[in-house]
């Protein structure tokens, strides 16, 4: 980390004044608020929705429901993870011209608005050095008068010069990097110059975390029914770690983990960490052996390495119907232990046990990808890829499309799966990775900067023709959450 002082959004903008030559707003027309807090109007209360029959939303539940299907009694997930009441008599069939938002990121879909629909947005350009007759100025963005503008910094009533671009980009670095949010009706982001920081600059963007509603049963609950009321936090962390590995490298129907130990291509990639660490949480949770910690079996790795399953005793009950505390149990109550899928209760587990699931589904199953910067995992069943996709879109990570994989099995029989690519903010993740060349790294340790935010997406509008729509309203200062995780 640099030891260079960052100078504050305060200080920042108290040096900022008006002139003549550059857009350069007075202190009392700039509007500065926390990320996620910010409107580029007066705040209000009751925000009016006028969307597609066939959009489709979260709801706090954690899942999802077309516009046409809209209830009044429908709970709609927020983008500050709040749950959003529809306002009693709002919800009306209209009909109207509409306008069609497609997303660049092709893992997500198209959504229809009417023109008066406001599209919720965001900034997201870090301070730039630019040139204006031969002379250097530091650059930033900001609200003037209700529209994002970019305009140049002062220090003491005077534009802060640079001899040279060098020393201009030095400044930069700096300054604090502060993305803001900002609201504008289709309408009237379309009458904005093509070109404009408005247009050409704002992003629609995913909330960086998502807590769906509470399951009714947590994992906590259900691990201490199964093990007792002794189990600690961590061991619970570490149970959440498990599931992810089950879900890649487990067996339906058998409570086993099948695994490398050492890498014949490459030592720096075997698994012993992997395996010791499913040992010592076995043997923490005591959980019956009834075989040694794991045993070679027959299947060979595609890579040529040597497989071991690590079992984790049977399924059997006590006579009393109390359990013996096995695995089996636990993957039973989520109803995956015959076909394994992402149950809705994780996906409503509280942050941190999620980021321990998604960190076992990397050590089991992905392959980090150095150059693009991004995890590429494999699925069998496409229920499990899209269950994989909305785990890793409500930690606030980018997801790409859903792709159809060509795959063989050892005896050489094609079969489809899915493939997808998770990005963003990977190196959040490294904590949570217990194979260290599957981790990410932290921004410094790869060698560069990262200012764009990987939950953000550009966007196009495009008229489309006079459709139904629905227009409902909600009573709450938050925005709605579409099936792609995007703010609406």
């Amino acid at each position: 980390m640099s030891n260079r002082p960052l100078i504050t959004i305060t200080d920042f903008f108290s040096k900022v004044t008006k002139d003549t030559n550059f857009d350069i707003p007075a202190q009392n027309e700039v509007k500065i608020a926390p990320i996620e807090k910010m409107d580029s109007e007066s705040k209000v209360q009751i925000q009016t929705y006028q969307l597609g029959l066939d959009t489709s939303l979260l709801l706090y539940s954690g899942e999802f429901v077309l516009v046409r299907d809209l209830q009044e009694n429908s709970i709609l997930m927020g983008n500050h993870s709040i749950p959003l009441k529809i306002i009693p008599g709002s919800i009306q069939r209209k009909r109207g011209k509409m306008y069609q938002i497609d997303p660049k990121n092709e893992g997500m879909s198209t959504w229809t608005c009417s023109e008066n629909q406001i599209l919720n947005l965001r900034i997201n350009n870090a301070p730039r050095a630019h040139a204006k007759d031969g002379v250097w100025y530091a650059q930033y963005h900001t609200m003037v008068n209700g529209l994002p503008k970019e305009v140049a910094f002062q220090e003491n009533g005077n534009y802060k010069k640079f001899k040279c671009k060098e020393e201009a980009q030095e400044f930069v670095k700096i300054l604090e990097h502060q993305p803001f949010e900002w609201q504008i009706s289709i309408q009237k982001m379309l009458t904005l110059p093509k070109h404009s920081v408005g247009r050409y600059y704002s992003l629609l963007f995913q909330p960086h975390v998502i807590q769906l509603k509470a399951p009714s049963k947590t994992l906590a609950s259900s691990i201490r029914e199964f093990w007792g009321n002794h189990v600690t936090e961590e061991q619970i962390l570490t149970t959440a770690w498990v599931l992810g590995m089950w879900l890649t490298d487990g067996s339906a129907g058998r409570p086993e983990i099948t695994q490398i130990q050492e890498d014949i291509h490459n030592p720096e990639h075997s698994h012993t960490s992997i395996v010791d660490r499913l040992v010592d949480w076995r043997n923490s949770m005591n959980v019956p052996k009834n075989r040694s910690d794991f045993v070679k079996v027959t299947k060979i790795g595609s890579s040529g390495n040597s497989c071991y399953s690590i079992y984790f005793g049977q399924s059997k009950r006590k006579v009393d119907g109390t359990t013996q505390g096995r695995l089996s149990e636990l993957l039973k109550s989520y109803g995956i232990y015959y076909e394994k899928a992402i149950p809705l209760d994780l996906l409503r587990e509280s942050e941190e046990i999620r980021l321990n699931v998604l960190g076992g589904i990397i050590d089991g199953d992905a392959f980090f990808e150095s150059l693009k910067k991004d995890y590429e995992i494999s699925a069998k069943m496409l229920h499990f890829a899209q269950g994989l996709s909305d785990l890793a879109k409500g930690l606030g990570f980018r997801v790409g499309k859903i792709a159809t994989k060509i795959c063989r099995t050892k005896e050489g029989k094609e079969f489809s799966g899915y493939r997808l690519h998770i990005s963003g903010d990977l190196h959040a993740l490294s904590p949570y990775i217990v194979l260290k060349y599957k981790r990410c790294g932290t921004k410094e340790e790869r060698g560069r900067i990262l200012t764009r935010d990987g939950t953000c997406t550009g966007f196009k509008i495009e008229e489309t023709n006079e459709e139904e729509f629905v227009e409902f309203s909600i009573q709450e200062n938050c925005q709605c959450i579409s099936r792609d995780f995007l703010v609406i």
